[in-house]
Protein backbone atom coordinates (compact mmCIF):
# COMPACT_ATOMS: atom_id res chain seq x y z
CA UNK A 1 0.00 0.00 0.00
CA UNK A 2 2.73 2.45 1.03
CA UNK A 3 4.03 1.99 -2.57
CA UNK A 4 0.62 3.03 -4.04
CA UNK A 5 1.00 6.10 -1.95
CA UNK A 6 4.12 7.36 -2.60
CA UNK A 7 3.03 6.76 -6.45
CA UNK A 8 -0.01 8.94 -5.72
CA UNK A 9 2.17 11.99 -3.53
CA UNK A 10 4.79 11.86 -7.01
CA UNK A 11 1.72 12.43 -9.48
CA UNK A 12 -0.41 14.66 -7.99
CA UNK A 13 2.54 17.03 -6.88
CA UNK A 14 3.33 16.82 -10.80
CA UNK A 15 0.06 17.46 -11.98
CA UNK A 16 0.14 20.49 -9.29
CA UNK A 17 3.32 21.81 -10.61
CA UNK A 18 1.65 21.60 -14.87
CA UNK A 19 -1.30 23.51 -13.40
CA UNK A 20 1.36 26.35 -11.92
CA UNK A 21 2.76 26.24 -15.11
CA UNK A 22 -0.25 26.45 -17.32
CA UNK A 23 -1.66 29.11 -15.23
CA UNK A 24 1.75 31.53 -15.50
CA UNK A 25 1.08 30.64 -19.84
CA UNK A 26 -2.24 31.65 -18.79
CA UNK A 27 -0.82 35.47 -17.73
CA UNK A 28 1.29 35.22 -20.46
CA UNK A 29 -1.34 35.13 -22.82
CA UNK A 30 -3.55 37.98 -21.10
CA UNK A 31 -0.33 40.10 -20.94
CA UNK A 32 0.12 39.50 -24.90
CA UNK A 33 -3.53 40.01 -25.47
CA UNK A 34 -3.77 43.64 -23.67
CA UNK A 35 -0.52 44.79 -25.11
CA UNK A 36 -1.88 43.59 -28.64
CA UNK A 37 -5.08 45.89 -28.00
CA UNK A 38 -7.21 42.83 -28.28
CA UNK A 39 -8.20 43.10 -24.57
CA UNK A 40 -9.09 46.49 -22.90
CA UNK A 41 -7.02 47.23 -19.50
CA UNK A 42 -9.72 46.68 -17.51
CA UNK A 43 -10.61 42.82 -18.63
CA UNK A 44 -7.02 42.33 -18.46
CA UNK A 45 -6.97 43.47 -14.82
CA UNK A 46 -10.20 41.27 -13.90
CA UNK A 47 -8.65 38.23 -15.67
CA UNK A 48 -5.05 38.46 -14.28
CA UNK A 49 -6.43 38.88 -10.74
CA UNK A 50 -8.45 35.90 -10.82
CA UNK A 51 -5.29 34.24 -12.72
CA UNK A 52 -3.16 34.95 -9.64
CA UNK A 53 -5.58 33.57 -7.07
CA UNK A 54 -6.14 30.79 -8.49
CA UNK A 55 -2.33 30.43 -8.80
CA UNK A 56 -2.12 31.19 -5.14
CA UNK A 57 -3.60 28.71 -3.94
CA UNK A 58 -2.51 26.00 -6.52
CA UNK A 59 0.92 27.05 -5.17
CA UNK A 60 -0.86 26.94 -1.41
CA UNK A 61 -1.78 23.15 -2.16
CA UNK A 62 1.52 21.95 -3.74
CA UNK A 63 3.62 22.86 -0.69
CA UNK A 64 0.81 20.91 1.48
CA UNK A 65 1.24 17.90 -1.32
CA UNK A 66 4.86 18.54 -0.57
CA UNK A 67 4.84 18.43 3.25
CA UNK A 68 2.85 14.85 3.29
CA UNK A 69 4.40 11.58 3.43
CA UNK A 70 2.84 7.92 2.41
CA UNK A 71 3.73 7.15 6.14
CA UNK A 72 1.36 8.98 7.54
CA UNK A 73 -1.63 7.09 6.01
CA UNK A 74 -3.27 4.24 6.36
CA UNK A 75 -4.71 4.26 2.58
CA UNK A 76 -4.62 5.85 -0.33
CA UNK A 77 -8.50 7.02 0.94
CA UNK A 78 -7.76 8.40 4.13
CA UNK A 79 -4.74 10.61 2.23
CA UNK A 80 -7.03 11.57 -0.77
CA UNK A 81 -9.65 12.29 2.30
CA UNK A 82 -6.90 14.41 4.04
CA UNK A 83 -5.72 16.27 1.06
CA UNK A 84 -9.15 17.06 -0.07
CA UNK A 85 -10.09 18.31 3.42
CA UNK A 86 -6.84 21.08 3.22
CA UNK A 87 -7.69 22.08 0.03
CA UNK A 88 -11.80 23.39 1.40
CA UNK A 89 -10.16 24.80 4.38
CA UNK A 90 -7.23 26.73 2.74
CA UNK A 91 -9.90 27.92 -0.47
CA UNK A 92 -12.35 29.43 2.54
CA UNK A 93 -9.16 30.72 4.85
CA UNK A 94 -7.54 32.16 2.08
CA UNK A 95 -10.89 33.38 -0.07
CA UNK A 96 -9.21 31.45 -3.34
CA UNK A 97 -11.91 31.14 -6.09
CA UNK A 98 -13.86 28.10 -5.82
CA UNK A 99 -12.11 27.04 -9.31
CA UNK A 100 -8.53 25.22 -7.27
CA UNK A 101 -11.14 23.53 -4.98
CA UNK A 102 -12.46 21.56 -8.12
CA UNK A 103 -9.64 21.57 -10.17
CA UNK A 104 -8.14 20.34 -6.85
CA UNK A 105 -10.76 17.45 -6.78
CA UNK A 106 -10.79 17.02 -9.81
CA UNK A 107 -6.52 16.04 -10.20
CA UNK A 108 -6.79 14.05 -6.87
CA UNK A 109 -9.87 11.72 -8.56
CA UNK A 110 -7.45 11.50 -11.76
CA UNK A 111 -4.72 10.67 -9.81
CA UNK A 112 -6.69 8.08 -8.21
CA UNK A 113 -7.87 6.53 -10.73
CA UNK A 114 -4.43 5.70 -12.80
CA UNK A 115 -2.85 4.30 -9.60
CA UNK A 116 -5.51 1.98 -8.32
CA UNK A 117 -5.46 1.19 -11.99
CA UNK A 118 -1.73 0.60 -12.36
Amino acid sequence: MKEKLNKYLKIIKIEFEESIEYLKYLLEVHRFREGQGEITHYVYLENVTVLKNELSGIKNLLEIIKSMEADDFEDLESLIMHLEKQAAENVKHFSYPKAVLIMCQRKMEKVKRFVLES
